[in-house]
Formats: C-alpha cells, structure tokens, sequence
C-alpha cells in the first residue's frame, strides 16, 4: 500500500476517534446539567408546595427578576402624590374655574331609568342636539335616523349616553388656544369614552354590582388630563406623541410637578362631585408602581384595579395606535413586560378579577370590543 496512502487512513481514523470523545463526553455533560436542572426545579418545586398560594405566586413573580426588562427610570420613578411648590400659585387658579354645569352633578350620580336621564339632557338643548348627532354619526349606519332624544336613549342605553352627556358638559370648563391643545383634547377625549364603554362592557361581564358606576370612574379617570392640558399648553405635544402611559406621565410630571391624578383628585373635590370619586382618581395611577394600601376596602381595591386595567387598554389603542390590539393574544393585552401591568397579576389575584385575562378570550366579548374601538374612531366630537 502507498505510504502517503497510509498515513492517511491512520490520520482519519485517529481523528475519528478523538471526535467520538469529544461528543460523547459533551452528551455526558449536556446530560448532567440537564438532569441538575432536573433536580433544581424539583427542589424548587418541593419548596413552593409547601407554602401557600399567595407566597409561591410572589415567589414565582419574584423569579421572574422585573428588572431584567424594566427601565431603571420605572424603578427609580416617584410618583408626585400632591402638588409641587412651584406650581402651587398656578393650579390654584383651579379655584377660579368656572362652578360645575348643574347638569354634571347631576349626571355624575346613579341613574337607572331612561326616564330619568331624559328629564336631565332634555333640559339642555343643545347637549340633546349633540347625543341625537353621536346616535346618528356614521358608524352607526341607522337605515332611518334618530329624532328624538328618547330613541337615542333607548337604542344606546341609558350608561352610554349619560357618559357621553357627562363628556360634552365637561367641554365648557376648559379652554384650548390652539390646534395642538385641541388634537390633544380629542385624544384624550376618545381614550375616556372607550375607557368608560369598555369599563360598562366588563364589569357587567364580571357581575360587577355597580357597572355603570365602575364605568363612570373609568370616564373620570381622565378629568387631570384634561385639567392641565388647559392649564399647560406645553403638555400638548406630549398627548401626541406614541408613548406608554409611562412616559406620559413621566413627561408631563416633568414639566408640570404633577400628574393627572393629583389634579383629578383636586377637581372632583372643587366641584363636590360625589363621595368617592376623588379618593378613586387620587390612587388610580398606583397600580403601575405597586403603591395600593392593602387596607383598602374589597370594593375600592378591585374597582381601582379593574379601572386601571380598562384605562390602559384604552390608552394602547387611542396613544399607542395599537387599534388591532382586540385581534393579539390576550397575553399582550395585559402584558407583564410592560410598565403599565408588571405588577398586575398580584393585583388580580388580590382583587379576585383573575377571571379578566379569561374573559379577554372570549370571541363575543373581543368583538363588542373591536365595535368599541371603531364607534371610538368615527365619533363626532
């Protein structure tokens, strides 16, 4: 045989053999951190089921190390709880705001029957003109139009018009000097209808004893927005800009040493509307940084959870432009890896509302949603 021939031959099969080791002894070590994984979940595993429920949830969550995919800025963010001082002087203008419309009181209170909410819009023309124009507008596509302000009660049910009415009564207390304040406003204004009619649609969903209710604090949890943008022209910008809530509140605490639920909380006292809405508007910002009091009352806890959830859907759809985010999985509705809901899923479970994230799922349910996201984008303001 041919010597180079030979040598050859040896080389490979020399070199054969070496890479039969080498992957042999790499399969024994890929094994045995594949079986120490084993024993560590087993471990962990073992651990967990001996504590209850809420402690293996918390540790659970804790695993998941938020700070892997949160901002710095989240964590080192303080939320502003009352007003600064340099803007003491200039929200206390707040104080000369025009008194509330009568009508506002009166829609901010429960109303149950068709015939009582009639006898209030009907005694303003011209916000019965304006309900009879939504009923009308072309999402609808009625066959004949709606005349009367009875029809348009009756075919849009009496929580949907006295938001709507509430929405159009605030109207006349502020003040916008340019187009960039009005765009912003009109932002603004969708994200409270859709919060308010989304809110109607769970919490009824939910058997929620109180739906119109929950979907009346879903509409006022905007009232600060609104209130300083009048107030602070520079905001404006901030409005129209595709950013998480977040950063909005992260930009306008900037700018204005406060935040929408100082303000809101500041307004609904001025204006005496009902007990109740102002301690709701003062925390409904403290479910993103985990700040609700574990003393609160059942109902408080879980309305202020459940409202804050309805509000940031609505602020990905109407901010965002995530106006498809009915059609995602649920899992990106209420997404841990965001700085809106990384504290959510201890505040279900504290609020008993785990159900939410199931009933997100539900074809009926995402396409009454999908119908609210467009009435939201064909409304007339």
């Amino acid at each position: 045989m041919n010597l180079k021939l030979l040598v050859v031959i040896v080389v490979l099969v020399i070199a054969l053999i070496l890479f039969n080791q080498y992957r042999k002894a790499k399969e024994k070590k890929a094994n045995h951190l594949a079986l120490e994984r084993l024993k560590s979940r087993q471990r962990q595993a073992s651990q967990l089921a001996h504590l209850d429920t809420e402690a293996a949830k918390a540790i659970s969550e804790h695993s998941n190390d938020a700070h892997n995919f949160m901002p710095d800025e989240f964590f080192n963010f303080t939320l502003c709880e009352q007003l600064g001082e340099k803007k003491r002087l200039m929200y206390a203008s707040l104080e000369n705001f025009c008194a509330p419309h009568p009508i506002l009181l009166m829609l901010s209170k429960r109303i149950t029957s068709n015939k009582e909410l009639y006898r209030i819009i009907h005694s303003d023309p011209q916000l019965a003109a304006k309900i009879i124009n939504v009923v009308n507008s072309a999402y609808y596509n009625l066959d004949k139009p709606i005349s009367t302000l009875n029809h348009a009660i009756n075919f849009l049910g009496v929580t949907m018009v006295k938001n709507i009415a509430t929405q159009f009564v605030l109207d006349n207390h502020y003040n916008f000097k340019s187009d960039q304040q009005f765009d912003a406003y009109q932002r603004i204004w969708n994200a409270s209808f859709l919060a308010s009619a989304l809110g109607l649609l769970l919490a009824a969903e939910l058997n929620i004893d109180d739906a119109a209710g929950l979907s009346t604090k879903c509409l006022l949890h905007y009232l600060g927005d609104t209130a300083i943008l009048s107030l602070e022209p520079d905001v404006a910008y901030v409005y129209q800009q595709r950013c998480s809530t977040f950063d909005r509140i992260k930009h306008i605490q900037g700018i204005t040493d406060t935040n929408s639920a100082v303000v809101g909380e500041l307004i609904s006292k001025q204006w005496g509307l009902p007990s109740g809405i102002d301690k709701s508007l003062s925390i409904s910002l403290h479910p993103m940084f985990d700040k609700l009091d574990d003393n609160l009352d059942a109902k408080t806890y879980r309305d202020t959870v459940l409202c804050y959830c309805i509000c940031r859907i609505a602020d990905s759809v109407i901010f965002e432009y995530k106006t498809d985010i009915f059609y995602r999985d649920v899992n990106e509705i209420l997404d841990v890896q965001t700085t809106e809901f990384v504290h959510i899923k201890k505040q279900l479970n504290k609020a008993h509302l785990n159900q939410l994230v199931s009933l997100l799922k539900k074809p009926h349910i995402l396409r009454s949603a999908n119908e609210l996201v467009e009435v939201t984008k064909n409304l007339p303001h």
